[in-house]
């Protein structure tokens, strides 16, 4: 069966190929998710964790199309998220150089060695740089992809 939509607006012709990515997206999210909650203990951490996570919001384009990704990854909240987590940063580390005398500095309990509850502020910045990660690479991607598709509007008109 011929497509006559144009290729960047539906990535993934075929249904199988669609089918599969619907179903990744889930695991996707969830391997990011666990890579940014336990990079403390294990390898991993917010910013491979936030690179899986927006990972997952690209499958959403590659399953759906250009429309159903831009209502994901375009407008104000994702810019805020993004930019909550930038500033959650810098207030926990201004939290840490008032609590403890230092830039970041930990502040709170330590917990104890290789348990998830361990590592005092860590986690704490784990979650929010992955947070920001995954929001700025979303936005990012979102402005290439628009970039191209004018590219190619302009090319046929």
């Amino acid at each position: 069966m011929e497509r006559s939509v144009e290729p960047l607006l539906d990535p993934l012709g075929d249904e199988e190929l669609r089918a599969l990515a619907v179903l990744a997206i889930a695991p996707v999210a969830l391997l990011g998710i666990h890579l940014t909650l336990h990079g403390h203990v294990s390898p991993g951490g917010g910013f491979q964790g936030g690179v899986v996570m927006a990972s997952a919001l690209m499958l959403v384009y590659l399953a759906g199309n250009w429309q159903a990704h831009e209502r994901v990854a375009r407008g104000p909240l994702v810019e805020a998220i993004e930019g909550s987590g930038a500033t959650s940063f810098v207030l926990v580390g201004l939290v840490g150089l008032v609590a403890a005398g230092a830039f970041l500095e930990n502040f709170l309990w330590l917990g104890f060695p290789g348990g998830l509850n361990s590592g005092g502020t860590i986690p704490l910045l784990n979650v929010i740089a992955g947070i920001a990660v995954a929001t700025a690479v979303v936005l990012i991607a979102h402005e290439f992809l628009h970039e191209l598709l004018a590219k190619r509007r302009d090319a046929e008109a």
